[in-house]
C-alpha cells in the first residue's frame, strides 16, 4: 500500500495512546518522494544559552512512492515516533539509534508483537520468516554472462516496466509470472524499473511455477 496522510495521521494517534501512553503531542506529517528512505524525522536544533541543545518544529516525514505492506509502513511510522518522543523529550541519545532508541524498539516489538528495525531493512533472518502469501506480478531476468535478477511490479506499473525492461541490453531470457509464493516478500514493489539481484538461486528455483523450471 501507499502511504497518504489521512491513515498516517490515524494511525500516529492510535500508535500513540496504545504505545506512547499518549505522551506525543500532534506533529506535523509529510508525505516525500524518497526511494532510498521509507521515514525521516526532521526538526530544528537550536543551541541553549547555557549550553547544550533544544530540538522542536518536528516534522515526520514518510515516503509515499514505495509500495510497502500495512506492516511495514506501520513499523516505519513506529521508527520515526521513536525518534520523534526522544527528541520533543529533549533527551540526549549516545547516537542517532543509540541506548535510548533501541530500549524503546525492543519494548514496542516485546510487548506489542511489532518489527521495527534501526535501518527499515529487514534482516536475512526476517525475510526468510515472512511466509506470508500475496499476490506477486514477477520479472525474473537473466543477462550476460549468466546473472539473474527479480523484479517485482506494482500492479499499476506492470505495463509500463514491462515495456522498459524488455529493452534491457545483454538480455538472455526474460520471463514474467503471477506468483503467491512467500520468497517474493523479500523483494520491493517496484513502480521505476528495479533489477533485483538474486544471492541464492537455489530459493529461487524453489519458488519458480514448474512451467519455467528450465529457467536456472
Amino acid at each position: 500500500m501507499m502511504a497518504d496522510i489521512a491513515y498516517l495521521r490515524i494511525r500516529f494517534d492510535h500508535f500513540n495512546a496504545m504505545c506512547f501512553g499518549s505522551s506525543l503531542k500532534p506533529v506535523r506529517i509529510e508525505l516525500m518522494r524518497s526511494r532510498t528512505q521509507l521515514g525521516q524525522l526532521r526538526y530544528m536544533r537550536r543551541k541553549k544559552l547555557f549550553g547544550g541543545w533544544r530540538y522542536d518544529d518536528f516534522t515526520l516525514r514518510i515516503t509515499s512512492v514505495v509500495d510497502m505492506d500495512e506492516a511495514l509502513l506501520e513499523d516505519t511510522l513506529l521508527h520515526e515516533m521513536i525518534h520523534y518522543s526522544i527528541l520533543s523529550s529533549q533527551k540526549q541519545d549516545t547516537s542517532a539509534h543509540g541506548v535510548l532508541f533501541r530500549q524503546m524498539m525492543e519494548e514496542i516489538n516485546t510487548r506489542f508483537g511489532r518489527h521495527i528495525t534501526i535501518s527499515h531493512r529487514k534482516s536475512e533472518e526476517e525475510k526468510n520468516a515472512d511466509t506470508r502469501e500475496r499476490e506477486h506480478l514477477v520479472c525474473v531476468t537473466r543477462l550476460r554472462p549468466d546473472r539473474l535478477f527479480v523484479t517485482v511490479s506494482a500492479k499499476n506499473a506492470y505495463r509500463r516496466l514491462r515495456r522498459v525492461l524488455s529493452g534491457l541490453d545483454g538480455i538472455l531470457e526474460q520471463k514474467w509470472f503471477v506468483s503467491h509464493d512467500p520468497y517474493f516478500n523479500r523483494f520491493p514493489r517496484s513502480r521505476t524499473p528495479k533489477l533485483y539481484p538474486v544471492k541464492d538461486r537455489e530459493k529461487l528455483n524453489a519458488a519458480l511455477p514448474e512451467s519455467l523450471s528450465d529457467l536456472l
